[in-house]
């Protein structure tokens, strides 16, 4: 019992000592790009400064960084395979990786 309440004592004194956090302003990135689920963003490892967004309903869109998401053009689309089927949350296309040499050779995989 004793260790307990010097443990309680100790993250007490401990929370006095924290710093305050920062304050954090939160602004849309795309705001041109349609939002319909979209679970994943990665930049291609090519240099070409593009955004990959992946959407669960089976979408990989593109767009330029820095851009407001007008740009967007459509890279990869399975949704007439129904990626979703048998549920909402966990299925579907939820992410894609670029394959070591995608600079050369632009295979990447979902």
């Amino acid at each position: 019992m004793k260790r307990i309440l010097t443990a309680m004592l100790l993250g007490l004194g401990l929370a006095a000592l924290a710093q305050p956090l920062p304050q954090i302003t939160l602004k849309p990135v795309l705001p041109k790009l349609a939002i319909e689920r979209p679970v994943w963003m990665s930049e291609a490892p090519d240099g070409s400064r593009r955004l990959f967004v992946v959407y669960q309903s089976g979408r990989i869109m593109v767009v330029r960084k820095g851009s407001d998401g007008g740009d967007a053009r459509e890279f990869f689309n399975i949704e007439d395979r129904d990626p979703q089927a048998g549920g909402q949350n966990e299925c579907g296309l939820l992410s894609l990786a670029f394959h070591p040499g995608f600079a050369t050779n632009q295979l990447f995989y979902v």
